[in-house]
């Protein structure tokens, strides 16, 4: 193990400076019959991974392979295959049966997103990637140039991307059919969870847990119990910015070509404002309860400058009646409202429902005719595209890496708890070294992307 240890660090260190050999000899990815099943792997196996366990079932493909370094968390998951191999580090497990393994699907922990896609994507394997795609802006930027490199198709779990219904907001936003739209208002009631304490005292683990893979790539600590509530801790968690900014904002970020920042055709010198307005106390490695933050974007080509509006936690002021009286409606766990000169989109929290309101001051909505692709299922896209009946998914890495990078930007500025400006074609925040080093974290060795 020593050995194959050392090989994949070289492997993560080349990486990092460029190295165009990313493939491993003979495992590769490879062109697939229509009717020939794929063996997928499943790392991650709480309770996202039942419902991706049934998608594999409705479609036909088979499951080798489950890996959670948490025995007990995985347990029900694990009733479901019985007969499928348990594994307790992804690592090991890729490597040593890549030659079994067609594709990944990924449901772990926030922290182990990166990791496991870009081993996975090295190794010549297709990814799903649950959302969120990384825990940090510098991941987001190295899973992109991975994906860009080795060219498997990719897909990040945000459901609501292959919905009839989302596609069709991108398709009104992009013909500018709601005339400029300069404010998008996001929405999420529930929270964070909250301030908390770093927890201390050493436990023994249970013999369920692997605490080694379990930390992955964060710093060494001993065992308690405390850090396995991992959505409570920024070394293990995004967050709701992550966990539900991921979903509610992405059709307006696609829609209104936020994502063509990162091109230096459309913007030599973009910049990305990020403003905390008001947060409950936190702390550097808890967030906090409720926040509200503006994010604000230059223009792209014809499409002016915009601000996303965040609100997330019902004890944020003046939260949640604003958006209730801009949507003359109660205001649902998640959502968008996406505000235009002519009228506004009102949106669910995937993004997968909406109501099209028009200003009866303004011209008439005409929608656009569809041109986008329908396909109805997200992990059926990942896998048609993998057989090459599409060209790409349209959640894929190189798209979801963007709204991650800049959802993460938001858990940055609540760290340092002030504003920040960041060049997305660059990676940094120009003249603020202090906001430039907090877009990463340094990984253990051995877990390098």
């Amino acid at each position: 193990m020593k050995r194959k240890l050392a090989r994949r660090h070289f492997l993560a260190s080349a990486a990092g400076v460029g190295a165009a050999a990313l493939f491993l000899p003979g495992v590769s990815a490879r062109t697939y019959a229509a009717n020939e099943k794929l063996n997928i792997a499943l790392v991650g196996c709480g309770g996202r991974s039942r419902q991706l366990i049934e998608a594999v079932r409705h479609i036909g493909e088979n499951l080798v392979a489950m890996c959670d370094a948490n025995e007990q968390r995985a347990a029900q998951a694990y009733k479901m295959e019985p007969d499928v191999p348990k594994h307790r580090d992804y690592r090991k497990m890729l490597e040593e049966n890549a030659h079994k393994i067609d594709a990944v699907m990924v449901a772990t922990c926030d922290h182990h997103h990166a990791p496991c896609s870009a081993l996975a994507m090295k190794l010549g394997k297709p990814v799903y990637c649950e959302k969120p795609l990384t825990l940090t802006v510098r991941e987001a930027r190295e899973i992109r140039r991975i994906a860009r490199e080795t060219k498997v198709p990719t897909q990040m779990g945000n459901q609501g991307a292959a919905t009839d219904a989302f596609r069709e907001q991108i398709e009104i936003l992009q013909a500018g059919a709601l005339g400029d739209v300069r404010e998008v208002y996001v929405w999420m009631r529930f929270g964070n969870a909250g301030l908390r304490e770093r927890p201390t005292g050493e436990e023994t683990p249970p013999t369920t847990l692997t605490w080694d893979c379990w930390l992955g790539p964060r710093a060494a600590r001993p065992y308690n119990r405390g850090w396995v509530s991992w959505s409570a801790w920024r070394d293990f968690s995004t967050g709701q910015l992550g966990n539900w900014g991921a979903h509610a904002t992405a059709a307006a970020f696609r829609g209104l070509n936020l994502d063509a920042l990162w091109d230096e055709k459309v913007s030599k010198s973009p910049r990305i404002r990020v403003r905390p307005i008001a947060a409950a106390e936190s702390n550097p490695w808890s967030f906090p309860r409720w926040e509200i933050m503006d994010v604000e974007f230059p223009a792209r080509g014809q499409m002016p400058p915009v601000v996303i509006h965040w609100f997330n936690g019902d004890d944020a002021p003046g939260f949640p009646e604003n958006i209730e009286v801009m949507t003359g409606a109660e205001a649902g766990g998640a959502g968008c409202l996406s505000l235009g000169m002519r009228g506004k989109i009102i949106a669910s929290g995937h993004n997968s429902a909406y109501r099209l309101v028009h200003d009866e001051k303004a011209e008439p909505i005409h929608k656009p005719q569809p041109y986008l692709p329908r396909h109805g299922s997200h992990e059926r896209e990942w896998l048609d595209a993998i057989r090459g009946k599409i060209k790409e998914p349209f959640s894929n890495f190189a798209f979801a890496s963007r709204e991650i990078e800049t959802l993460m930007l938001g858990n940055v500025a609540t760290f340092l708890g002030r504003p920040i400006e960041y060049d997305p074609i660059a990676g940094i925040c120009p003249g603020d070294d202090e906001a430039t080093a907090a877009l990463d974290r340094e990984h253990r060795e051995g877990w390098t992307l």
